[in-house]
């Protein structure tokens, strides 16, 4: 990572977003060379497929002219591009500056980084917690395919033990049949679980694999 103290800007790629951090150097630059980093940002900005930018001004405590033209260069680039763009600005100072160029009521300007994710509907995933995504797709994805794979590997677990306590609430037949239904469902929803979570939900997706994989070899067996 970039020390903020020698470098004017620190560009992050994240799994579902971009931030872009200015930092008080940025400042100190004279239009030739603001006008020289945009051109870095730009470049950078069109390499991404689904560009969602974080704007972080949260080390800044004034901006000029050349600092604002910066920014407006970004957010006509990300239009061009069909990308999302929110400013996180703490600052009072700043947002003033922002408040006059007359951006405030063209961009979303927010103050922490949580709330600059919910506005791009983006979750990010911290030890576990599901911060941000107010709408978000993946966060609920992950939930529907986890709660999936675990009834999944419930049912296919519990016909495994009809199977193996010769029940006859179910004709055999069936019960071998629902059985393999059942894991394999959770093995495909367990797959996709594993890919949309992280954390412990991820370990928990890679045990319901792992238990499909056993009760089908299971339900396997008994049919030789």
């Amino acid at each position: 990572m970039v020390d903020s103290s020698e470098a004017p800007y620190r560009f992050e790629d994240r799994e579902s977003y971009s931030v872009l951090a200015l930092y008080p150097l940025i400042n100190e630059g004279q239009w030739g060379n603001v006008s020289e980093v945009g051109g870095e940002i730009v470049g950078r900005l069109k390499t991404l497929r689904k560009p969602a930018l974080v704007i972080d001004l949260s080390t800044l405590e004034y901006m000029g002219s050349a600092q604002v033209a910066l920014l407006v260069r970004i957010w006509k680039s990300l239009k061009q591009i069909n990308g999302r763009m929110v400013v996180q600005c703490p600052g009072e100072m700043v947002r003033e500056v922002l408040a006059l160029a007359g951006l405030k009521s063209l961009w979303n300007i927010v103050d922490t980084r949580e709330a600059a994710l919910q506005s791009l509907s983006i979750t990010e995933y911290s030890e576990g917690r599901v911060i941000g995504g107010g709408g978000g797709g993946a966060g609920k994805m992950g939930l529907m395919t986890l709660v999936i794979a675990l009834v999944a590997v419930a049912g296919a677990g519990g016909l495994l033990g009809m199977k193996l306590q010769n029940s006859t609430a179910l004709d055999p037949k069936l019960q071998m049949a629902l059985g393999f239904v059942f894991a394999v469902v959770g093995l495909l929803a367990g797959q996709a679980a594993a890919f949309f979570n992280r954390g412990i939900s991820r370990i928990i997706a890679v045990i319901a694999i792992l238990a499909c994989l056993g009760i089908g070899v299971g339900l396997l067996m008994q049919a030789l």
